[in-house]
This record gives C-alpha cells, structure tokens and sequence, in this order.
C-alpha cells in the first residue's frame, strides 16, 4: 500500500505525514478582487467637522469660546455634551471621538478633571 503524495513546490514530491492521512484537501480560497480606491474627501470632511464640535465643546466649556456670552447655561450643556455616552447621534461627544479615533473615557476625564481644577465646572 502506497502512502499519498503532497506536492509542496512543484516538481518535489513528499510523503504525507501520518496526522494528515483522512483529512480533505480543501481549496484554496479564491483571489480576491482589487478593492475600488475609496474617495478620501468625505471622510476627510466628516473628520473636520468632527473635530470642530469637539473644539467647540472644550472651548465652550473653558469659556474660551468667542461665542461664549459668559452664560453658566452654556456651559451646563457643554459639560453635559462631554459626561453623555449615547452612540446614537454622531455630533455628540462619543461620536466625535470614535471618528477621531480618540479614547472617549480617557479625554473625558481629563476635560472634567481640567474643568475642575481650574473651577470652571459651573453649580449643576
């Protein structure tokens, strides 16, 4: 009884091990299709904006804005924004981060933790 032959390079011939006797050669998997270039201009755009909200955020909530009218309201809602963990909406703060690729709960806790210790964060 003659042992099964596995071709590893062409034109050299090794004898299968006894693990691989009962096992199926499978085929390989098929080529893969060259994948389309992908536009980079929207998702260089929804970056940007992305990192405008945050910008806007921070400043908002350091009063550094030169939006900001010095309304402790404003900067209720800009703390809110930066404590909220919805992933629903892509402008709030976990959204922004996952677009930016930053660690949400880590800059989260130093915003808070600056935010206080300059004694910014207004009554609640």
């Amino acid at each position: 009884m003659s042992r099964p032959q596995l071709t590893l390079i062409a034109g050299a011939r090794v004898s299968s091990p006894p693990v691989l006797r009962g096992l199926r050669l499978v085929a390989p998997p098929p080529a893969r299709h060259r994948a389309r270039p992908r536009n980079p201009i929207p998702t260089l755009r929804r970056r940007r904006l992305a990192l405008a909200a945050l910008e806007d955020g921070i400043r908002t909530l350091l009063g550094t804005n030169p939006s900001f009218d010095g309304r402790p309201a404003k900067q209720r809602e800009a703390l809110a924004w930066v404590r909220s963990t919805s992933h629903h909406d892509p402008l709030g703060f976990e959204g922004v981060c996952a677009t930016l690729r930053i660690d949400a709960r880590r800059l989260r806790r130093r915003v808070v933790r600056v935010v206080r210790g300059l004694g910014l964060v207004p009554a609640e």
